[in-house]
């Protein structure tokens, strides 16, 4: 059985564990069997999934009800459809953190497993082609050491028998952390950001889009626009998360 390291010597100890045993799961500590890595199945099964209504355009949970947010209801969106896996708290929340900006890459083969279990059970999903991931500009990319969603990206594709489309879609310009900002200034953050460098490879193909986490869309807006302009058919968008801070049904 696994036992929680951080109750015996707190974080630091508990990242010397991690270096020193590398079997153990991310999330709990505990025992990863022969098939996990990074974290358990007990983890990712805590992963926090919208159980009520929600917008059939964008994905944005919906908690009084009804088909369409109120953004989808006043503009056509860029993409057709977007979904994600879970909510942005909890084990995802800090998974993706700990991937984004604590250099835990080895996370990522276990985080894409939620992505292949949304896009199997979306039908709306599975007519599109191949996988396009959302870029880094090239100086976050170097300081990173990866691009984040191009590993979601590549582990996806490899879980449902797609191609993974990498480095046709680029940032041809910086842009500050979307994190940082209001709903307008996301929008006005990435207009234009994003071009494709060679349409051949997306001229008349529907594209899945995939990046780690989605607050008001933005930016799968901008790299969709791109997309479609290079000739792509069609634009899906799949986001391991959903940035959401509304109540839930249960709470109503």
């Amino acid at each position: 059985m696994g036992f929680n390291i951080k109750a015996v010597g707190g974080d630091a100890a508990a990242n010397v564990f991690r270096w020193l045993f590398p079997r153990a799961c991310w999330g709990c500590e505990g025992d990863l069997d022969g098939n996990e890595r990074g974290l358990c199945g007990r983890c990712l099964n805590r992963v926090v999934r919208w159980s009520g209504w929600s917008c059939r355009i964008c994905g944005v949970p919906l908690p009084d009800g009804g088909a369409r947010c109120y953004v989808c209801r006043r503009r056509r969106r860029e993409f057709r459809f977007c979904r994600s896996a879970g909510l942005f708290e909890g084990i995802l929340r800090r998974s993706i953190l700990a991937l984004k900006y604590g250099h835990r890459d080895d996370l990522a083969p276990a985080l894409c497993i939620p992505l292949v279990r949304v896009f199997k059970e979306r039908s709306e999903l599975q007519k599109n082609q191949c996988v396009v991931p959302v870029p880094l500009h090239f100086i976050r990319r170097h300081g990173r050491g990866f691009n984040q969603s191009e590993l979601l990206g590549r582990g996806l594709a490899d879980g449902v028998g797609l191609p993974l489309v990498s480095g046709v879609l680029v940032r041809r310009r910086w842009t500050w952390a979307q994190a940082r900002l209001g709903r307008d200034q996301r929008k006005a953050n990435v207009a234009g950001a994003f071009t494709v460098r060679y349409p051949d490879a997306v001229q008349g193909k529907r594209i899945l889009l995939v990046d780690d986490v989605c607050t008001t869309g933005a930016t799968l807006e901008s790299c969709a626009e791109a997309l479609k302009q290079a000739g792509a058919r069609s634009v899906d968008a799949l986001t391991l998360a959903r940035d959401y801070t509304g109540p839930r049904p249960d709470s109503q």
